[in-house]
């Protein structure tokens, strides 16, 4: 097989892009590079064509099918016609009827405001070497032509969905909520709006699932992009986050941060069910969905193959809503700690902000915290909520069963804090674990 340098895997057969570089497929006329390069105003749907010539794939044609002066990104047909969505009297209506049989895989795809992206990010998922799914695409209460991006291209290609969510406000979990009770496949792809799929993700990660039913979740690597706009602390996390590439590594490590990448994860549909889908809180809805996975015992996977292209951009809504912040992530760790904890006490390494936060946290959720420990001399002898620090080798005497969880920001103290822990005899997942 020939490699797709662009993405740094190994892919199916290539081509030649618009642009004369390597391209993943024969279907699409621009690679990777082309999309991270392209400017907004000027992209067009490149999985549109191909989703009309995939003859063994789903019916595509219908009696409303586009021709090309309509396809989206030239066009809108919300604007040249067709009744707009936005006057239904219900909260979410069906714009477009299912194909008959139950596909094995369904796409979660929420969008808002995306107009800029959508087409790339759709056009991606429908030109999957896998053909066999369904798109739930979900218009959360836009207020561009999203709407009329997503009803072009469920007009082209059959295997997608639409939904349509009223109001002035996005809600992403309702929007998730509300594609997952649509959909019908066993398994469930998460995708972004502004995201970029190799062409190969689904039928590299199902066949993971398909052979181990004990399985929950397979992920894959990603990439941050475009590179001009990803800070340092981004591609830190990406690194961090293709490291982690077994079960054992992503358990182990998943009181750090998200050990998976929401829109690079297949998921089984029954095991978020089993422990109830998305959930509205005050904190990342991903994090706390992969942490009560884990508290249920089930178990994740990770392709070595970096099919997911993460777009950067500052608009995105980890960076603009409060949920997604340090307090947020500190609210689903503490949940996830507290039940694993089940009635012992704790202990937190680090007193500095980090591990107040966590403290108050667990405070507020009846949990015991014993004592803070530091290895500032500076911060030794405060008592933050009625908690005292202790310097390390007092905290290690007067320790009577506490799990030590660490609660230090920096990945090089984070390091540090590990290897203490180890040298002092404390086993990693029973007696302490690495938080953020």
């Amino acid at each position: 097989m020939a490699r797709w340098a662009i993405l740094g895997c190994s892919g199916g057969s290539t081509s030649t892009c618009a642009a004369g570089r390597s391209s993943p497929s024969p279907r699409s006329t621009r690679c990777a590079r082309c999309i991270e390069n392209t400017s907004t105003s000027s992209r067009r749907p490149s999985g549109l064509a191909a989703a009309s010539r995939r003859g063994s794939a789903t019916p595509t044609t219908t009696s409303g099918a586009l021709d090309s002066t309509t396809a989206p990104g030239r066009g809108s047909p919300g604007r040249d016609g067709a009744p707009s969505s936005r006057t239904s009297s219900t909260r979410w209506r069906v714009l477009e009827r299912p194909v008959a049989a139950a596909p094995p895989v369904s796409v979660l795809f929420p969008a808002r405001n995306a107009a800029a992206t959508v087409d790339d990010a759709l056009g991606s998922v429908l030109e999957q070497t896998d053909p066999d799914f369904e798109v739930i695409a979900v218009d959360d209460a836009s207020s561009d032509d999203t709407l009329d991006r997503l009803r072009a291209w469920a007009a082209r290609d059959r295997r997608v969905r639409v939904l349509a969510r009223n109001g002035a406000r996005g809600d992403l979990v309702a929007a998730l909520e509300r594609a997952r009770a649509a959909a019908r496949g066993a398994y469930l792809l998460r995708m972004d709006a502004d995201d970029f799929a190799h062409p190969e993700r689904l039928a590299a990660c199902r066949p993971l699932l398909d052979a181990d039913p004990a399985l929950a979740a397979v992920s894959c690597l990603v990439r941050s992009f475009p590179g001009a706009r990803v800070r340092p602390g981004r591609r830190r996390y990406d690194a961090w986050l293709n490291g982690l590439r077994t079960h054992e590594a992503m358990a182990r490590e998943r009181f750090v941060e998200s050990p998976v990448a929401h829109p690079s994860v297949l998921l089984r549909a029954c095991a978020v069910a089993a422990v109830g889908g998305y959930r509205r809180f005050a904190g990342p809805e991903d994090y706390d969905l992969w942490l009560r996975l884990f508290a249920a015992g089930a178990r994740f996977a990770k392709v070595p193959r970096l099919l997911l292209f993460w777009r950067e951009r500052e608009g995105r809504l980890s960076r603009r809503c409060p949920r997604y912040g340090p307090a947020g992530f500190a609210r689903a760790r503490a949940d996830a700690f507290a039940r694993l904890l089940a009635g012992r006490p704790a202990a937190l390494l680090g007193s500095g902000s980090a591990g107040r936060r966590m403290a108050r946290e667990l405070l507020a959720r009846g949990v015991r915290v014993s004592f803070f420990v530091d290895r500032d001399p500076r911060k030794v002898g405060r008592s933050p909520y009625g908690v005292p620090v202790l310097g390390f080798e007092e905290a290690l005497a007067r320790r009577r069963g506490e799990v030590v969880l660490t609660a230090v920001n920096a990945w090089g103290a984070r390091a540090a804090a590990r290897r203490g822990l180890r040298e002092a005899g404390l086993r990693e997942g029973r007696d302490f674990f690495l938080g953020g």
